[in-house]
């Protein structure tokens, strides 16, 4: 029981050992961070920054609330080739929201940014060389998000003209929720044909028991 030893040994070593990486690391996240708080901030996504992650915790721009975490994310990774894990994930409260990990180097940071960007574009979000601020709450803190970088505008459109595209998960999850279905069904047809059989097979045995009772009583008077 326990951790596995290897593992306990190799935390010692990190924690007696020369802690000057510790220092390297922590300034690489928090140059990712400012890159990409910025950058987001830069094309009209109002995120809020990080105190001490590696992720970055952004609710869904207003215009896209409407499809929900789950969409939005299979909409990034569609149109954007942004991977981000939905909100929704993380429990009903989530909902509204996606984490972004800052895993990446800078170059791909940017070319996310870029990605991002051209999504927005595409879709009527924002419009170049002008700007107006979205009205962003953490609602559970009543904590409002920085003022964004002046470069963008926000689109009057309604989200309904965003057209869902299927992803690839989307369409295999379909395909295994019908599979399952049409193999629940012939399971439920396979138990009633058996329980039929069953019930027959008792009345047989019933019957049969009858007819010997019946020949005994009639052999035990003569």
């Amino acid at each position: 029981y326990g951790t596995f030893t290897p593992l306990q040994v190799a935390a010692i070593e990190a924690l007696n050992g020369q802690q000057d990486i510790v220092a390297q690391v922590r300034q690489e996240y928090q140059d990712r961070r400012d890159l990409l708080v910025k950058g987001l901030h830069d094309i009209g996504w109002e995120v809020e920054k990080p105190k001490a992650s590696m992720y970055i915790w952004a609710e869904l721009p207003d215009f896209y609330k409407p499809m929900g975490s789950v969409e939005f994310s299979n909409r990034l990774l569609d149109k954007a080739k942004v991977a981000v894990s939905p909100g929704i994930g993380f429990g009903e409260y989530g909902e509204g929201f996606v984490r972004i990990a800052m895993i990446e180097n800078a170059d791909r940071l940017r070319q996310a940014i870029r990605g991002i960007k051209k999504m927005f574009e595409e879709d009527g979000y924002i419009k170049k060389h002008h700007h107006k601020q979205q009205s962003i709450t953490r609602k559970w803190k009543g904590m409002t998000a920085p003022e964004p970088t002046p470069d963008v505008q926000h689109s009057t459109a309604k989200v309904s003209s965003v057209h869902h595209i299927t992803t690839k998960e989307e369409k295999a999850m379909k395909k295994h929720r019908e599979g399952a279905v049409k193999a629940q069904m012939k399971a439920e047809k396979k138990a009633e044909k058996a329980e039929k059989a069953e019930r027959k097979a008792a009345k047989k045995a019933e019957a049969a028991a009858k007819a010997e009772a019946e020949a005994r009583a009639e052999a035990q008077a003569n």
